[in-house]
């Protein structure tokens, strides 16, 4: 499988803290996904499941900026079933808004999720992710200070090791839920 993130723009809202900043984003893959991922690579491979974006800067409120460098593919080999079983436990994609200042330490300024789970029944989820202030207020709930635009695919890149024959065991993982296979991979 090939699982492609893309963070494709980042829009300012009305309670951006600042009036003009360089920020960057920060994805986190979900940890049952980053699991997966650990237990099909090389023993010796670091799985790598967090990663930045380049540079994007935010000019002023309200404005959108596309996100420079903001892709990643990862390859894996999993079967059908077990990225199920993952897709099934609605793990969440996590993207942190970084302020970058030249004179000051990062800032975290915001951080938004995206469910991952949509993949079991389509292959791509296109997504607006609001991102809520990061810094603790008075307020109970944390306003929203902007916007994330981004795209998620996941594609079979190649057939599965199994001798299995059915359409479940040869396809792509689109529309497969746990509920439809037994423990053979046979619906």
């Amino acid at each position: 499988f090939r699982l492609d993130v893309h963070v494709d723009a980042f829009k300012a809202g009305l309670f951006f803290p600042e009036q003009s900043a360089d920020v960057r984003i920060h994805v986190h893959l979900p940890e049952t996904i980053a699991r997966l991922l650990q237990s099909t690579s090389d023993p010796g491979k670091k799985v790598q499941k967090r990663w930045k974006t380049g540079p994007c800067a935010v000019q002023t409120k309200g404005t959108s900026t596309k996100v420079q460098a903001g892709s990643k593919s990862i390859a894996f080999e999993a079967s059908p079933i077990d990225l199920a079983l993952k897709l099934s436990e609605n793990p969440k994609l996590v993207l942190d808004v970084w302020k970058k200042s030249a004179t000051e330490a990062l800032l975290c300024l915001g951080r938004a999720d995206v469910s991952l789970d949509p993949l079991l029944k389509n292959q791509s989820i296109q997504a607006t992710a609001r991102v809520l202030e990061a810094r603790k207020t008075r307020r109970k709930e944390p306003r929203s200070i902007g916007q994330l635009q981004l795209r998620i695919y996941l594609e079979e890149t190649s057939v599965p090791r199994s001798s299995g024959t059915s359409s479940a065991s040869r396809g792509s993982c689109k529309g497969i839920s746990p509920v439809e296979l037994d423990d053979t991979g046979q619906s």
